[in-house]
């Protein structure tokens, strides 16, 4: 089952570049059914995300796919306005040791 997300900031900011933009985002493991699919997320400086679901919800797969250790299916996921959806193993390993 896919999981959608869709967060809203409570606090208005102002606009700033982006920490966190996440673009078509779907992810899947082999074999197994699409476990994350999220359209548009972007998270600005000074805003803060709780992530909540139960086990097997995508939260942790999130979260590796922030860090660079998977890969998407689809989609682009921009962190300090670098793509790592475009880098390769290496690259994304010398962008976590930089960053």
């Amino acid at each position: 089952m896919a999981r959608s997300f869709n967060f809203q900031p409570s606090v208005s900011q102002p606009m700033t570049q982006a920490l966190i933009e996440l673009s078509n985002l779907s992810f899947n493991w082999p074999g197994h059914p699409q476990l994350l699919d999220i359209p548009e997320f972007r998270l600005q400086t000074g805003e803060t995300l709780f992530l909540k679901g139960p086990s097997g919800s995508g939260k942790t797969t999130l979260l590796g796919l922030l860090g660079g250790v998977q890969k998407p299916v689809s989609g682009s996921i921009r962190l300090l306005n670098q793509d790592l959806s475009t880098l390769s193993a290496a690259a994304r390993d010398r962008f976590r040791v930089d960053h």
